[in-house]
């Protein structure tokens, strides 16, 4: 092995001032520029992304433009949906709230359901299920054919029949009057309504204003006992009776409407 030595008295060559900017430029290139190199396409690449996101998404958001409606009926007509929910038209397709909207038609008490989805790109379909009344309760609410009550904001004149009764004697008192209707119009007759006080006594409101006073006891029995006779007994009069009274055991009492005083048969 052969080992030179520095000649005595002889110093290193410091290297001049080009040749250290030199090195620290080559130290520079090697290190430094390709992290920078590298951060300056990641942040290019991120900024391309970020732009190509939002344009996908304001091609998918599209603005509502339609509302349909499923269910609608004449209580509640496809005409007050669109009303109620006007406000989401042009509303984007992704910041619509479908529950809010869905919580806000339930405020109808006229709705049993309603359930609201979206169908892109901007259409809302809106299925509703309606109550269907077939009377009238207490005067201020309705019963549905579910056995229902409800009370809408404004209740429409219709024909139905005017029940009246104790809390949860509706659907009872509904059976029943489907159960007496059709013995009177075997006779020619039309029940109006039933009223069901609370001690349980009955009464039937015909459609030409007469009313029947049935009683707790045997109320089918008492009827008959009026149909059989009505149109013997009140031949040419059955405009001036107001009211008839069966609770008796042998006959039954009539109030007059004019023209009269009460009397018993």
């Amino acid at each position: 092995m052969v080992y030179s030595r520095r000649k005595p008295g002889v110093r290193p060559r410091r290297p001049s001032m080009a040749e250290r900017r030199e090195q620290i430029l080559a130290v520079l290139a090697s290190t430094v520029l390709p992290v920078w190199k590298h951060f300056v396409i990641t942040l290019l690449l991120t900024i391309a992304l970020v732009l190509t996101v939002e344009r996908f998404i304001a091609v998918i958001d599209q603005p509502i433009a339609v509302i349909e409606v499923q269910g609608a009926n004449e209580y509640v007509p496809e005409a007050v949906i669109h009303e109620r929910l006007a406000d989401q038209l042009g509303v984007g397709f992704w910041q619509v709230d479908v529950q809010a909207m869905r919580t806000r038609l339930l405020e109808d008490e006229w709705l049993v359901n309603a359930q609201v989805r979206k169908q892109w790109p901007g259409r809302l379909v809106v299925t509703i299920e309606v109550h269907q009344p077939v009377a009238y309760w207490n005067q201020d609410h309705l019963l549905s054919t579910s056995g229902t009550i409800f009370r809408p904001q404004s209740i429409p004149d219709l024909a139905l029949a005017q029940l009246s009764g104790p809390a949860d004697s509706q659907w009872s008192l509904w059976e029943r009057y489907l159960s007496l209707q059709g013995a009177l119009e075997s006779h020619g007759l039309g029940l109006a309504g039933i009223e069901l006080s609370e001690r349980g006594a009955l009464s039937l409101i015909l459609t030409d204003g007469v009313t029947l006073n049935l009683g707790r006891h045997e109320p089918e029995s008492r009827l008959q006992r009026y149909l059989d006779v009505f149109e013997q007994a009140f031949a040419g009069r059955m405009d001036a009776v107001d009211a008839v009274d069966l609770r008796y055991t042998n006959g039954f009492a009539v109030s007059w409407n004019h023209a009269g005083e009460d009397s018993q048969q």
